[in-house]
């Protein structure tokens, strides 16, 4: 989350920083307004769910070769596992970004830059762990229409205590996973004390006794 924050602005700080327009992720609540001729461009994340439509299935198993090369399946046998991590998972993050100004005309002009500026750029440079980075995963960002994931404008702004101004709303997909623990077995080892009976004169007459032919004393 703080990598995807952090992309995010800096694109966007840089595609206002000759205005002098400060970035927030507030809340576009009445309060957090700006007051005067101050100008915020403001990213707000609404809404955080799983793209259950891309959830992947089975476990992934991490190899490490060390400094020898890359690993291949010639040299796999060389290779210690790293770990064992569940399927890729796709976080659905969603942004309502608001350019607040006292020149409305101004705000349009921005967030028409920010249109076009996140319509080329498909994906944000994120630094991903090490296990991402093996699969080839990256970090998706696209606009998409206010309604896309059930939301309306209306209520939203309603919703934040505050009245409807033009916005833009953007979409990023994150890939998240987590590692497998190791199954837990527990093994109860209890130790049984044999009695062990002394030896009693009766048992040695016994035995005396058994060595004896039937029918008497060996003569």
């Amino acid at each position: 989350m703080r990598g995807v924050d952090a992309a995010l602005e800096a694109i966007l700080k840089g595609a206002v920083e000759e205005e002098g327009v400060d970035v927030t992720f507030k809340a576009p609540t009445r309060e957090n307004a700006p007051e005067g001729k101050e100008q915020i461009l403001n990213a707000y994340l609404y809404d955080m769910r799983e793209d259950e439509r891309q959830r992947g299935t089975g476990e992934v198993t991490l190899y490490r070769l060390g400094e020898d090369g890359p690993l291949t399946t010639e040299n796999l046998g060389f290779a210690h596992r790293e770990g064992v991590f569940g399927p890729l998972r796709y976080l659905t993050l969603s942004y309502v970004v608001t350019m607040w100004t006292d020149e409305i005309r101004d705000a349009h002009a921005t967030l028409a830059k920010l249109f076009a500026l996140f319509t080329a750029t498909t994906h944000l440079k994120v630094e991903l762990d090490e296990y991402l980075t093996a699969l080839g995963a990256s970090v998706a960002v696209s606009v998409t229409p206010p309604k896309a994931d059930g939301t309306i404008p209306s209520e939203f702004w309603l919703s934040v205590g505050n009245t409807l101004s033009p916005s833009l709303h953007l979409t990023v997909t994150a890939p998240v996973t987590f590692p497998v623990p190791e199954p837990l077995v527990e093994v109860e080892v209890m130790e049984v004390e044999t009695p062990v009976r002394p030896v009693q004169e009766d048992d040695e007459a016994d035995e005396s006794t058994a060595d004896q032919p039937p029918g008497g004393r060996e003569e």
